[in-house]
């Protein structure tokens, strides 16, 4: 049992082998899509450090906290607009 099984499993990791090399020269990943995902990838990396700043005991003057928030929210508001030109172009 022990031999088919480790069988299935190689023939099933070489099935998906082909399966992605079959996919990458059937339909190549363009830059535009890489530059989105990497956008993706750092806002979502950006919101979560910035909730551990915020849950992080407060060690910064007023003045600095309120430069933070409008970074904060000057990226929101980017992001937001990435988004409505995301939706636009895909429309």
């Amino acid at each position: 049992m022990s031999d088919s099984q480790s069988n299935a499993e190689d023939s099933l990791r070489k099935l998906g082998q082909r399966l992605r090399r079959g996919w990458e020269r059937t339909r190549p990943v363009t830059q535009e899509e890489m530059e989105k995902v990497r956008q993706a990838v750092r806002e979502q990396w950006e919101q979560e450090h910035a909730q551990d700043r915020l849950e992080a005991p407060a060690e910064h003057s007023p003045g600095e906290e309120s430069e933070q928030s409008q970074e904060q929210e000057q990226r929101r508001k980017a992001q937001e607009r990435s988004r409505d030109q995301d939706h636009d172009q895909s429309h």
